[in-house]
């Protein structure tokens, strides 16, 4: 197991906990121990979406460049970084420099890159619901997602097997789901926890069994029953019910892990880095999973700066049921996105699974229960914790809850 006392274990806690210059002095020990550079300085970026990694830049008197790893508490080694993967495949990706995989000290090193993340030129033309923003730039980001979409498509059908129960098993995009299950991440986020939201406070034991009424929908599920549901259901094993079902995937292609550079021609083009969790035998259900949801649902308001949060949210109990509602809804460009991950994702790779018998039974729960755990394991949904608030707490809820009910028909309508 990684251990918190590992190199990257201790930046990680020093930067948590706003001691930057003492991270950054890890992060040195850390890239001169592995590589063997002479660190003459490093500078971690502030950056809100990287909730369990680090990145920065680092210069040796001489070159600059960008680094970065994933880190979480109790995390088993791997193999961790597998560009030759994606780029075999025919995906665009941003190769490394330098690798180690070396438990505790697993850490990439790229040249460092003018071109902006793709998440940050999406943060900067994210118009609220009413449609404010640059929307020339919102087409031009639409459609480089678009073209990106058409690619990631084609390779997932293109790579679809029938993977055994060990291959898959073996795959790191686990981590990030029934990994996170069983190693306790619900005990340790909401285990015995008090949630405040506007005007009400409930227990964890309480808040796990109630039942919700979400914009006058009732669910069908508490919250306890999802959790319960999806370690069973996102077990490596169940996916067998697939078929053994599996694609060369990234795994974690959310918009904060992909290079915009813009070519000769002006038009922007979208490539991979960190590919942490990639894979040749990634269960298929799982492979677009956290891009569709983290580029979709998860808008800085809500998850990654809670603060900025304005959206209405109310809250009563009503004897067993928590009746809750939003005005939340996705803005211009988030929908875009979404209508394209529908169009040239979901829809062919599902139609191409469905043609070689590979959907199993349920496979429209599990794809729900993978979406409910993208918010729910990645951060705890509690105020108090990493800025979040009563409001974005009980919105991060409600949208967990919908997009565990009904994921299967955003994703393919």
């Amino acid at each position: 197991m990684a251990d918190e006392r590992s190199l990257t274990g201790e930046a990680r806690r020093l930067a948590r906990g706003g001691e930057k210059a003492a991270a950054e002095a890890v992060v040195g020990e850390l890239l001169g121990s592995v590589f063997g550079m002479k660190v003459a300085r490093v500078v971690l970026r502030d950056d809100v979406y990287s909730l369990n990694s680090l990145n920065g830049f680092v210069d040796d008197g001489e070159r600059e460049f960008f680094f970065k790893f994933h880190q979480e508490d109790g995390e088993a080694p791997g193999e961790y970084y597998n560009a030759e993967i994606l780029a075999s495949a025919g995906l665009p990706v941003e190769a490394p420099l330098e690798v180690s995989r070396r438990a505790g000290e697993q850490i990439l090193l790229y040249r460092r890159v003018s071109d902006p993340r793709f998440a940050d030129l999406c943060r900067d033309s994210d118009g609220d619901n009413d449609g404010d923003g640059d929307s020339g730039l919102r087409s031009e980001l639409a459609r480089a997602q678009e073209e990106l979409d058409a690619k990631v498509g084609e390779v997932l059908c293109e790579s679809l097997h029938s993977a055994t129960a060990e291959q898959i098993a073996a795959e790191p995009v686990h981590r990030l789901f029934s990994g996170r299950l069983s190693g306790g991440r619900v005990e340790q986020f909401y285990g015995g926890r008090i949630f405040e939201f506007p005007g009400i406070k409930l227990h964890w034991d309480e808040l796990s069994r109630t039942r919700w009424v979400i914009n006058g929908a009732e669910h069908p599920h508490t919250v306890g029953e999802l959790f319960a549901l999806a370690a069973a259901e996102l077990s490596p094993a169940a996916f067998m019910a697939d078929g053994g079902a599996a694609v060369v995937a990234h795994g974690d292609a959310h918009n904060a892990n992909i290079f915009a550079r813009r070519g000769g021609d002006g038009d922007l083009a979208l490539r991979y880095f960190d590919p942490a969790f990639a894979g040749c035998h990634v269960p298929a259900l799982l492979a677009e999973v956290k891009a569709t949801f983290h580029n979709v649902f998860a808008h800085r308001h809500w998850l990654y700066e809670p603060e900025l949060s304005e959206y209405m949210v109310t809250a009563r109990r009503e004897g067993d049921f928590l009746v809750c509602g939003h005005d939340w809804d996705l803005t211009p460009l988030r929908r875009a996105f979404l209508a394209s991950k529908a169009e040239r994702v979901w829809r062919p790779l599902l139609g191409e699974m469905g043609r070689r018998g590979m959907l199993g039974g349920g496979y429209e729960r599990r794809l729900g229960l993978a979406l409910f755990c993208c918010p729910t394991l990645v951060l705890p949904l509690r105020a108090g914790r990493m800025g979040q608030t009563p409001r974005s707490s009980l919105l991060g809820w409600m949208l967990a809850l919908t997009v565990a009910s009904s994921g299967y028909e955003f994703c393919t309508n």
